[in-house]
């Protein structure tokens, strides 16, 4: 399951970011089975962000930047059945594109990649 849920953020920080302004993927190594480490990259802290509605669309999915420049995924699957919500940290943007990028202000939106 945290490989499945590192491969949606990860495809999703691609989409909104690019492949080219992604300095490293910490989840890729896990994702091709490199590394047995994917349960560093993918959590849950059982709680539901306010900015993770699915509306109706089956599934909610976020991906931001935090103030360290890393790419954080918020996944939730099937969200209509009241699943968890999980958390991807899927690499870090390369620092001379994180400073034009424009703040990220996502609310309410669920599957969305920009």
């Amino acid at each position: 399951m945290a490989q499945l849920l590192a491969k949606i953020a990860y495809g999703f920080a691609v989409a909104k970011y690019g492949l080219g302004k992604i300095q490293v993927a910490y989840v890729v190594p896990g994702i091709l089975e490199k590394e047995k480490n994917i349960g560093r990259w993918v959590g849950c802290d059982r709680k539901l962000s306010r900015f993770l509605d699915p509306g109706n669309e089956p599934h909610a999915i976020r991906i931001f930047r935090n103030k360290e420049n890393d790419i954080i995924g918020r996944v939730r699957l099937f969200a209509e059945f009241e699943t968890p919500e999980y958390i991807v940290n899927v690499g870090r943007l390369k620092e001379s594109v994180a400073v034009h990028l424009p703040k990220d202000r996502t609310k309410g939106r669920g599957k969305e990649a920009g």
